[in-house]
């Protein structure tokens, strides 16, 4: 505050030694001393006002201020000040035999006091001109929002066997089915069987093949594999793809569209999963769905290790196990087998012996 109002005193000396103090005879009869005195008081009394004000009402500035009275505090500069002054003094008294003007006299002497109580480190502070620390903020951390469930897909399925109504809904999981989706397809079709039947089971297909088994049709036998057919046949839509390319199991239930190895792989996997042996039957330009059968039962087969595929029309409804269209009779068919599922076996120890012996 000391350097500040210095400065102040400085800059307001000469307008109130040359304009005030004609104009006001009291002033003008006081001591000079006393003078002096007033007048650097009131210079730092503007000082405060002045840095009061900034803070309150524009305290970017305070900074600029602060960097202009940096002085307090360099010693060395403060007692250089102190010595030239005193040293300008005695010679103007001794040397030149005169006495300073008034004027000089007041630059001199609180310049000489000020710098003076600086380099033996006297200051008062001004602590308007401190940059108050803004008060500590608590940051919570960033709570990631919570992952979106995705609506599982419900497809609810109506058909008709033997003049009798059939219905079941089917829950499709919504990830299931966009995993599959964005899967590469394979062309070589000696490889849909492995890929498309046995990959494509999951436990919306087992649940599937669950609930056409509870409906009640004897297992093992012509009607039950003659009923999975009418469902395959009348639940899914035919639909022609321009470009080929196979669907799996979950894709084509979800989709309710497909063609005909889209049909084929879907009958293949539900009665895979119920216990059949079957395979993917390929003709030119077309594929069914070939279901292992007795020697004694009518229509088109393949034999091949052993076992006796007979043929099925998945796309269109009405077509019996071993039916074959007219446009596709006589023409070369190829079996592919579904090979077993794989099974996973669980070792369970008996430790009912172990706990005796402990006793």
């Amino acid at each position: 505050m000391l350097f500040l109002g210095l400065l102040i005193y400085l800059f307001t000396l000469p307008l109130v030694y040359w304009f005030i103090l004609p104009l006001s005879p009291a002033i003008r009869s006081l001591p000079f001393p006393v003078f002096v005195i007033m007048q650097y008081g009131f210079s730092a009394l503007l000082g405060m006002l002045l840095t009061y004000l900034v803070d309150i009402y524009h305290p970017p500035v305070k900074r600029r201020i602060k960097n202009l009275v940096r002085i307090t505090g360099v010693r060395w500069l403060c007692a250089l000040t102190t010595i030239v002054i005193l040293t300008c003094i005695c010679i103007e008294f001794f040397w030149f035999r005169e006495v300073p003007g008034a004027l000089s006299m007041g630059f001199l002497i609180p310049a000489f006091l000020v710098s003076g109580l600086n380099a033996i480190g006297l200051e008062i502070p001004l602590r308007r001109l401190e940059e108050r620390p803004e008060p500590g903020k608590v940051v919570l951390p960033e709570i990631p929002p919570a992952p979106e469930i995705k609506e599982e897909i419900v497809r609810n399925f109506q058909w008709k066997y033997e003049e009798k109504d059939y219905a079941l809904s089917l829950i499709i999981r919504q990830s299931v089915y966009e995993s599959f989706k964005t899967r590469n397809r394979n062309p070589d079709i000696s490889k849909w069987v492995e890929e498309y039947v046995i990959g494509g089971i999951t436990g919306e297909i087992r649940g599937l093949a669950h609930q056409l088994y509870k409906i009640g049709m004897p297992f093992g036998t012509y009607q039950e594999v003659d009923f999975v057919l009418s469902f395959v046949q009348q639940a899914i839509q035919y639909q022609h793809e321009e470009a080929e390319y196979p669907r799996f199991p979950v894709e084509t239930l979800a989709d309710g569209t497909g063609d005909c190895e889209d049909f084929s792989i879907l009958g293949a996997a539900i009665l895979k999963c119920m216990g059949y042996e079957v395979g993917l039957m390929v003709l030119p330009g077309h594929a069914g769905l070939g279901v292992a059968g007795a020697a004694e039962l009518p229509g088109i087969y393949v034999e091949k290790d052993g076992l006796r595929y007979y043929y099925c029309e998945m796309t269109v409804d009405g077509w019996k196990i071993g039916q074959v269209p007219e446009e596709y009779e006589g023409k070369r068919m190829e079996v592919f087998p579904v090979p077993s599922l794989p099974v996973k076996v669980v070792r369970i120890e008996d430790t009912s012996n172990r706990t005796q012996g402990k006793g």
